[in-house]
């Protein structure tokens, strides 16, 4: 006897809904007619990172569930029938004594 285990692959189409976000810039222009004290005039020049985000899909290999094999021993008594044969020597002469063989 033995066990035989087996194993397959199967293949299951996942989707999932992704939030994604993206900054965007814009400019708004207030006028004012106010006076200002100690202002320099120059040039300037003013930078503003944007962020925008990517789906990006990955297949990672994760460990779900561990099988373990194992065997129990049952041990049991049955009364078995069958016939016994034996085989007799006689043996004649000085000192000769009678043997007996079983054999099965």
């Amino acid at each position: 006897g033995g066990v035989r285990l087996r194993k397959w692959v199967e293949t299951e189409p996942v989707q999932e809904d992704v939030e994604l976000r993206q900054e965007r810039a814009y400019v708004e222009r207030e006028p004012i007619n106010q006076q200002v004290s100690d202002a320099e005039i120059g040039e300037q020049e003013i930078e503003v990172p944007l962020v925008q985000e990517e789906a990006v899909v990955e297949k990672q290999t994760v460990a779900k569930e561990r099988v373990r094999v194992g065997k129990e021993v049952d041990t049991r008594t049955e009364t078995v029938g069958e016939e016994l044969r034996k085989e007799r020597i006689d043996i004649d002469g000085d000192g000769a004594e009678e043997r007996t063989e079983d054999r099965t």
